[in-house]
């Protein structure tokens, strides 16, 4: 299978072969999504050290970094998708970059034993796993702790992200929050900032900002 990737203003394209994982089920950030999630991110990216979870083809991680990103951690669980990402990074000069295959949790759970930390995390599950209070709820929960600035979370426009990611502390390690402050809709797809803040005034939730 071949994409045509378009990456901001530091590449042009670049037409790459992908492996699909064993099942299908990968799938390129729709271009109109992408370029409003970017139009809005492109503050925190210069200089940033990004996480792109679940990250499929590479796509954001790549965009953030022609956006002034100084390096990226991609994670994806198949294993030929991840070893592609590495390629396609290398064979465009790009660096320094990590490409981790395995289960999105448990490479959270290792860059946070590691001490690992990072400026913005983005975050483009398999639509049909997202759920706040199941597998996307529980990634959400790990990365938070890993991120400093901005999380970035793309789910179907159909199911909304939850308004906080909340993290209880455990002995050293202070309480994580991060409030949603903006959630996009971009025809059948969307996405959700969460920043970190303080809890939200009861009653005050971000509005849903329609694309048409």
């Amino acid at each position: 299978i071949y994409f045509l990737l378009f990456i901001g203003n530091f590449i042009s394209s670049y037409v790459y072969s992908v492996v699909p994982p064993v099942g299908g089920g990968t799938r390129p950030t729709a271009a109109r999504l992408k370029k409003s999630l970017f139009a809005v991110a492109a503050e925190d990216l210069p200089g940033a050290r990004v996480l792109d979870v679940c990250a499929g083809t590479g796509a954001l991680g790549f965009e953030a970094i022609s956006r002034g990103a100084a390096a990226c951690v991609f994670l994806e669980r198949s294993r030929p998708m991840a070893a592609r990402i590495g390629e396609n990074a290398e064979r465009l000069g790009l660096g320094p970059v990590r490409a981790l295959p395995g289960d999105a949790v448990l490479s959270l759970r290792g860059l946070a034993r590691r001490g690992e930390r990072f400026d913005a995390a983005f975050f483009d599950p398999p639509w049909g796993e997202w759920a706040p209070e199941g597998a996307a709820g529980s990634a959400l929960a790990e990365i938070a702790p890993l991120v400093t600035r901005l999380v970035a979370a793309v789910h179907p426009a159909s199911r909304s992200a939850p308004p906080e990611i909340r993290v209880a502390g455990t002995g050293a390690s202070p309480e994580v929050r991060f409030r949603r402050v903006r959630e996009v809709v971009v025809g059948e797809g969307a996405f959700s900032l969460f920043r970190p803040s303080a809890p939200p005034p009861t009653g005050q939730e971000p509005p849903l900002t329609p694309i048409p």
